[in-house]
């Protein structure tokens, strides 16, 4: 499966942190990179970021997964770039208004969450790069990535637009 989302950058910020010099945001979406990850994906590490355009594009990828172990051990085959299918969900809102302007509301929302695997203790410091990411779907996207298997993870990919 491919996934492939368009984010604006609302901030850029660099830390003199040893794990994690680099962080984009975008809406619900942090991106915490190094200056290797950026370079690789052909991105500079500057405050020109702001407001760009940054497409995020993800790909299903199966991974050695061993249903009888758990936390660490089903993980091992992950790789730099992956991130883990966290959740997936529907969202549905039915609400009756009994006004002439808003006389009833059907909405459904479809959503996916995605996240670097980190199994460290409390003040561990975070993988670098890290990923959390918050996307809108769409119901297509949704049937598609609840029906992946348990062992896949996406690999995810960055450029600018």
């Amino acid at each position: 499966m491919r996934l492939e989302k368009r984010l604006v950058v609302d901030s850029f910020t660099s830390q003199r942190v040893r794990n994690a010099p680099f962080v984009l945001k975008a809406g619900e979406n942090v991106l915490t990179f190094d200056r290797e990850t950026l370079k690789k994906f052909g991105l500079s590490p500057s405050r020109k970021l702001v407001g760009k355009d940054l497409i995020v594009i993800l790909k299903s990828r199966k991974i050695k997964y061993n249903h009888s172990t758990i936390a660490v051990k089903p993980l091992t085959d992950l790789k730099d770039n992956d991130v883990l299918i966290r959740r997936v969900e529907k969202k549905e809102t039915h609400s009756k208004e009994y006004s002439l302007m808003f006389p009833e509301i059907n909405k459904v929302e479809y959503r996916a969450f995605f996240s670097t695997g980190f199994f460290g203790n409390y003040g561990s410091e975070f993988p670098c790069p890290f990923y959390d990411l918050d996307f809108e779907i769409n119901e297509k996207e949704y049937q598609e990535l609840k029906k992946l298997p348990k062992n896949t993870v996406m690999n995810v990919g960055f450029s600018l637009e």
